[in-house]
């Protein structure tokens, strides 16, 4: 067993963490016509751990219900 330590408060997130990978996303296209670019840039990421309080105060999708996108 192991320790995580909620990114947001600094709690311990006891035996439910939830981790979070964000990533940049930019429209670095030039024109209406240049679709050779993608959207997005997947170099610039970030990821945390939060607990399940900071998990709810930032309203978040619930994840355990799959056809609701809201808690």
């Amino acid at each position: 067993m192991f320790k995580v330590l909620c990114d947001k408060c600094g709690e311990d997130c006891d035996k439910i963490a939830t981790f979070l990978e964000i990533k940049r996303v930019t429209n670095y296209a030039t024109s209406i016509k240049d679709t050779g670019s993608p959207i997005g840039n997947t170099e610039a990421t970030m990821q945390l751990a939060l607990c399940q309080d900071c998990y709810c105060k930032l309203e978040l999708p619930n994840i355990y219900d799959v056809g609701n996108t809201r808690n």
